[in-house]
């Protein structure tokens, strides 16, 4: 095969071949001494333990496990594999800056799994799932404060919410402390939110309205938006999601009086014309000025609650029955509407809506509850420890330029040297200390300005918290490959396999296809190889019914066929005149575009006069529409002209129609003639047409080879095939048989390099160690 038919990208290369074959090393350097080993490549041991570990894992069938053949065919393979990477590491294509920078892309994705909370990101899940079966109605009230506010600002902000609710739970109306003090834009409605279900709100938001009791006051909670606490005033099972359509009169919430007036007074007249049983979509074609959804019968995407804009979401789901439509409603931000029910749907089974809750959960603000949740893990496996007076004195050194994010530390600091951090696996006796000059890299790195920060040290302060986190990874991250031995065989899958992927490209892949001398060489010398057997040049046709067939059958005899499809308006003249005018000359050049665009095409020119004029007027119409199609360079071949005379009058009152020129395309492509059997049911006729040798075609296999037609019976369908010739036997051109020279010219190079590879890397079997393998079966 060609290489870009085998594997495009290393990475999925490695899924394929390398996930079967790539798990060892090829040094001692990774693999206990003390293990037995199965076979040696030269000077190079393959231990028994790693080929355990891939020749599991490449297992499908566990009943075959250590048969003597299985083990013997897969360390075939292995050995095969081992080779080319021993070949890989010599030529030290791991040690360029390119391969380790794409490896280092792949290590990253690979360490996602084992650098997140699964468990948590699990509960999260179902959790979101539960909550999706209801809704809340929730009020609340706000103060805002920056998520980095200053400390002295935080406190202003929190004493202020805490006196409001405490204002409130001491019997003042909820609804009224929040129209005077919320900082929320629902102040004007009492601090009412209206309805919503999981996944709709800020994580704390939605946790808080989820825990407290219809008519109870939550505990204050703090999000990105600033300190609030709220009231749930109502909850009830969820609606599900519906998908509406509208007919929407436009009216901005500026509009001055007259154009309030009318916009109410069209919208009121369509409504009456609904109720009288008139058609939805032709008035919402020709009334609605939603442009997107007019012509659609006015359709919107499907929505739940809180997706909409409140008053058109309450008229929604007020609607009980497909079908049913509302009256006119009015939104401030488009105008009025007339909402249709088109479908109503319950929430979807956990499978089915899992994928998505799973995707929101990785993106929305539970992603921050998953972080802090795995970070609390790691700082306490791995033992966190952080020396505050070398923090404090870290902090100290932020000057005002770090709030113009272009700070810079002395690299003569004495103090650069002090550990800030630490961590410690004490199972595994790993530690590692993060200096102050590690820190103060880190910011360097990650400041920006800051324009909603006061002082220097708070921010510098902000930064050390995330650098914690960013530490706490870094060093979980970096213990990977001693702490999870199927992470650490999974990156040397990835890692062989690009090395493997770039030893077949050189050796094989790319050789083949550039090697042109080469491949000819080799098709030369295996020329007997490349033979056509008998073959059949055939068409197929399957066919409906009896009467297609017959129609199918009457037309195939024919030498070409009407294109009824291609319609072209007459040419019309004046009274006896027979000169092309300019409309004629349009439509003339569609003709000769339309033949030039289909070079199958033939046309034939029909001339019509009326009967009051020359009988031979007809003949110089056809004559001069003939020339003006020559000059265009369409071929004289390419078109028949046929004179009716007077035969044809089409109009006594109108008698222009009676002095035109007629235009008909044929076609002797087997494909136009299906397209015309199609006209009435896209069904009718299926067509396959190809040269086929003995067992490549059902059909062509059931009938005697010669040249002529053949029906079957197919099912409930008829078949009709046409032998056009029979192809005999003979040698085929290196043209028609190239992609599989190339593949087979690859096999070969394969198989001549990896020779090579055992002459400089003897093979030796270790068989005592396989038949204990296979003993224990």
């Amino acid at each position: 095969m060609f290489k870009n038919s085998v594997c495009t990208k290393a990475g999925l290369y490695v899924l394929g071949l390398c996930v079967a074959l790539v798990s060892c090393t090829t040094t001692k350097k990774t693999t206990s001494s003390k293990s037995k080993v199965i076979a040696t490549l030269g000077a190079n041991p393959i231990y028994l333990s790693d080929f355990k570990y891939t020749y599991e894992k490449s297992l499908k069938n566990k009943d075959s496990a250590y048969t003597r053949s299985s083990v013997s065919s897969y360390l075939d393979l292995y050995i095969k594999f081992k080779l080319k990477i021993l070949a890989a590491q010599k030529k030290g294509i791991d040690t360029t800056d390119a391969f380790n920078n794409e490896l280092s892309t792949y290590k990253e994705q690979l360490a996602k799994p084992y650098l997140t909370d699964k468990a948590k990101v699990e509960e999260l899940v179902r959790e979101a799932y539960d909550r999706l079966k209801e809704e809340v109605r929730v009020s609340h009230i706000l103060v805002k404060v920056d998520k980095e506010a200053e400390p002295q600002d935080t406190v202003v902000a929190y004493n202020k919410i805490l006196e409001l609710r405490k204002t409130v739970l001491n019997g003042k109306s909820f609804e009224q402390v929040a129209s005077t003090h919320s900082q929320s834009p629902s102040a004007k409605q009492g601090g009412n939110i209206g309805y919503f279900t999981a996944l709709q709100m800020v994580y704390p938001f939605e946790n808080a309205s989820y825990q407290t009791q219809v008519g109870s006051i939550s505990d204050l909670l703090r999000t990105k938006f600033g300190y609030h606490f709220l009231k749930v005033t109502d909850r009830r099972k969820a609606s599900g999601k519906i998908q509406t359509a509208h007919i929407m009169i436009m009216q901005p919430a500026k509009a001055n009086a007259k154009d309030s007036i009318e916009a109410k007074r069209k919208i009121d007249k369509i409504y009456e014309r609904l109720k009288a049983g008139e058609d939805w979509d032709k008035l919402c074609r020709q009334f609605s000025e939603d442009q997107p959804s007019k012509n659609k019968g006015g359709v919107l995407p499907e929505f739940g609650v809180g997706e909409a804009i409140p008053e058109f979401e309450q008229a929604s789901f007020q609607l009980k029955e497909v079908g049913d439509f509302s009256k006119p409603v009015y939104t401030p931000y488009s105008g009025w509407h007339i909402i249709k029910l088109m479908k109503k749907r319950t929430l979807d089974t956990f499978t089915e809506v899992e994928p998505f809750i799973r995707q929101k959960v990785a993106k929305d603000s539970r992603l921050k509850v998953t972080h802090r949740s795995f970070i609390a893990k790691l700082k306490k496996i791995n033992n966190f420890r952080l020396n505050p007076k070398v923090a404090n004195k870290a902090i100290a050194k932020a000057g005002t330029t770090l709030l113009k994010g272009v700070w810079k530390y002395s690299p003569t600091h004495n103090g650069l040297k002090e550990g800030l951090i630490s961590f410690e696996d004490k199972v595994l006796k790993i530690k590692k200390t993060y200096t102050v000059k590690d820190f103060f890299d880190y910011v360097v790195l990650k400041q920006v300005p800051k324009s909603n920060i006061a002082t220097p040290t708070h921010y510098m302060r902000l930064l050390l918290d995330n650098y914690v986190d960013y530490s706490a990874l870094d060093f979980e991250r970096n213990n990977l490959n001693a702490k999870y031995k199927d992470y650490r065989m999974l990156v040397k899958e990835y890692k062989e396999g690009m090395m493997l992927f770039q030893m077949m490209n050189d050796k094989v892949w790319n050789k083949a296809i550039m090697d042109t001398a080469g491949a000819r060489k080799f098709f030369e010398a295996n020329r007997e190889k490349y033979r056509w057997g008998k073959r059949a040049n055939a068409t197929i046709y399957s066919v409906a019914n009896a009467q297609i067939m017959t129609q199918l059958k009457t037309r195939l005899v024919q030498p070409s066929y009407l294109v009824s499809k291609v319609k072209v308006n007459n040419v019309y003249f004046d009274k006896e005149q027979k000169v092309l005018d300019q409309n004629a000359q349009r439509t003339l050049l569609s003709v000769a575009n339309l033949l030039k665009k289909n070079r199958h095409y033939k046309l034939e020119l029909s001339g019509h006069i009326d009967p009051a004029e020359p009988v031979g007027l007809s003949s110089q119409r056809l004559q001069n529409t003939l020339d003006f199609l020559l000059r265009q360079r369409i071929g004289v071949d390419r078109i028949t002209t046929k004179d009716y005379k007077n035969s044809k009058p089409v109009s006594i009152k109108d008698r222009r129609r009676n002095r035109r020129i007629e235009f008909a395309f044929y076609s002797s492509q087997k494909k136009d003639l299906v397209n015309e059997l199609n006209l009435t049911n896209p069904l009718n006729v299926k067509v396959n047409q190809g040269v086929y040798e003995k067992g490549e075609n059902d059909f062509v296999d059931k009938i005697a080879w010669e040249k002529g037609k053949t029906e079957l019976q197919d099912k409930d369908r008829l078949v009709l095939v046409v032998i056009e010739d029979v192809l005999q036997p003979r040698l085929k051109t290196y043209k028609e048989t190239r992609g599989k020279v190339i593949a087979n010219y690859q096999t070969y190079l394969e198989k001549e390099w990896l020779e090579s590879l055992k002459k400089e890397y003897p093979v030796q079997v270790n068989q005592e160690v396989i038949d204990q393998l296979v003993s224990k079966k």
